[in-house]
């Protein structure tokens, strides 16, 4: 668990908008939960997914953020909430960018 005060993940945000709408042309496919990490801001926090993807033959990774509302001093609880809503090895909706194929956004809706 890493404390953050929240300018790391609004800046996150921000590129996560900007990538989101250049994306419609994107290819989509399947990504590979590979891991997470939660970042507290006070009670609650951004639970950061890391996943992998293959595109041509070579190997990518990506992240994404989703917000839980959980009691940041319980370190079980959270590593159980992440692997009930992202358990290691499921899949996630990517959209790939053919130009630039280490940019990569999670689909919206789809998580």
């Amino acid at each position: 668990m890493t404390d953050t005060v929240g300018y790391p993940e609004t800046l996150w945000m921000v590129r996560d908008l900007f990538r989101r709408a250049r994306s419609n042309r994107w290819k989509r496919q399947s990504g590979t939960v590979e891991g997470y990490e939660f970042r507290a801001a006070k009670n609650n926090g951004w639970l950061v997914v890391y996943y992998s993807y293959d595109y041509k033959g070579q190997l990518f990774g990506g992240d994404f953020r989703k917000w839980i509302l959980i009691n940041t001093s319980d370190s079980d609880g959270i590593a159980t909430k992440a692997q009930k809503l992202f358990p290691h090895g499921s899949s996630v909706a990517i959209r790939v960018n053919p130009k630039t194929p280490d940019v990569s956004i999670v689909v919206a809706g789809d998580n």
